[in-house]
């Protein structure tokens, strides 16, 4: 047999085993907890660029005592860009549009 040497130095292969075991198991509840904060992040971003817009909207009708028909009569004078959908928003979320039904101004999202 072979005959043990004094002062050996590393690590086991169990040692390394378990490290890569804790390591994966960390992973495995790091990486959906992070998927879904920023999910909510983009989600949260969106909904703010919908009250940014809205805001202008109703900028644009104390102004002009109408609603705008297009983005023009928003960009620039009342809101500086159209804002942009956050990579990573959910659902329909992709375009906002603005519609006069009957007086009433609603939001409604629609896919691109």
């Amino acid at each position: 047999m072979r005959k043990a040497r004094k002062n050996q130095k590393g690590f086991t292969l169990v040692e390394l085993m378990v490290v890569v075991v804790i390591i994966g198991i960390l992973t495995a509840i790091a990486v959906p907890v992070y998927n879904n904060v920023t999910e909510n992040a983009a989600n949260a971003a969106h909904d703010a660029n919908i009250k940014i817009i809205q805001g202008a909207v109703e900028m644009y009708r104390a102004a002009t005592n109408a609603l705008p028909t297009k983005v023009d009569d928003l960009v620039p004078s009342y809101i500086a860009e159209w804002p942009t959908v956050p990579a990573g928003a959910s659902g329909d979320r992709t375009e906002a549009d603005y519609l006069n039904a009957g007086g009433i101004l609603e939001t409604a999202l629609t896919k691109e």
